[in-house]
């Protein structure tokens, strides 16, 4: 399909051999898209490799007394196509970042990847977490952003809507509040994400759990309701004092950065924290570049010392 010249590519990755539904939304078809389009900070489509379908397997076997296994066609079984696909480039962990100033600019770059995936490829992402990002170590066509975005399967493309509407989506410690409150999916629940990625990428470090102690351990367990009241209270004054407490001495500066980012993503309406989506184009252009905006100062402010 692509050729590792054509595509300039240094880092190749083997995204996974799965068996997937049939009629699930298949995450190539994304890539293909993200990689047509030259979307950075995105994974690329490298190859794809496609078997026929178990309905295509079953359809001839006989057991006992001879009879004919019952097929998609049916409608009694669920059909299964096995795939393999490679992506490029690949990357380090995020919770294997080396200084603040990685930290912060991975997370960026990934957030600029997030607003070209939404704006020019017409994908929304929905499921940011400290999994769904790399630290890169490889290029596209000569260009290198520190972060990368991976994962599209849980995306949703916006010119065909989703395939379940009531459907939450997510990894739950990253989920935005609103969308745990049944909201439908927007950007802004995506950008909220980021805050919380780049929260627990600090509190926890290279460990894969928070500290037993950290206000962080509500936040992956209990009822949806229960998630959505814990994290809004965390996002006022007083709980958010409490979570930047956590934050480690050697991470110094990047408490400013938390700060202003929850700023940007949380208006105060009559006491209290909204959670609404501006979707009109100069709200989520504001948005982003609000966010974008405090992370290159706050790096430019570090590398300049």
């Amino acid at each position: 399909m692509f050729s590792s010249q054509s595509l300039g590519v240094q880092c190749l990755e083997p995204r996974g051999e799965v068996w997937r539904p049939q009629n699930a939304r298949p995450e190539e078809k994304l890539l293909k898209i993200v990689t047509d389009k030259n979307i950075n900070g995105v994974n690329h489509l490298f190859g794809l490799g496609e078997l026929d379908g178990t309905s295509k397997l079953y359809e001839e076997l006989q057991f006992g007394n001879p009879r004919r296994l019952r097929t998609a066609a049916a409608g009694h079984s669920n059909p299964r196509c096995f795939t393999s696909v490679v992506v490029c480039p690949y990357g380090r962990q995020l919770e294997e970042y080396r200084s603040v100033v990685e930290l912060l600019t991975v997370v960026r770059d990934a957030i600029k990847a997030h607003q070209s995936l939404y704006k020019d490829a017409k994908i929304l992402h929905q499921d940011v977490s400290v999994n769904n990002i790399l630290i890169s170590t490889g290029k596209i066509n000569g260009q290198q952003p520190q972060g990368m975005l991976i994962d599209l399967d849980a995306a949703l493309e916006l010119d065909f809507g989703p395939m379940n509407p009531n459907e939450l989506i997510g990894t739950r410690p990253f989920m935005a509040i609103g969308l745990l409150q049944g909201q439908p999916h927007t950007y802004r629940h995506d950008l909220e994400s980021f805050l919380y990625v780049l929260l627990w990428a600090a509190i926890c470090g290279d460990k894969d759990e928070p500290p037993e102690a950290s206000r962080l351990q509500r936040w992956p367990s209990g009822r949806f309701v229960d998630c959505a009241r814990n994290k809004l209270y965390d996002m006022g004054e007083e709980g958010f004092a409490k979570l930047i407490a956590e934050l480690p001495q050697e991470l110094e500066g990047i408490e400013q950065v938390l700060q202003d980012l929850r700023q940007a993503l949380f208006m105060v309406q009559n006491g209290s924290i909204s959670t609404s989506t501006d979707l009109r184009e100069e709200g989520v252009d504001g948005l982003y570049g609000r966010m974008l905006y405090i992370f290159d100062v706050a790096i430019a402010e570090r590398v300049g010392k």
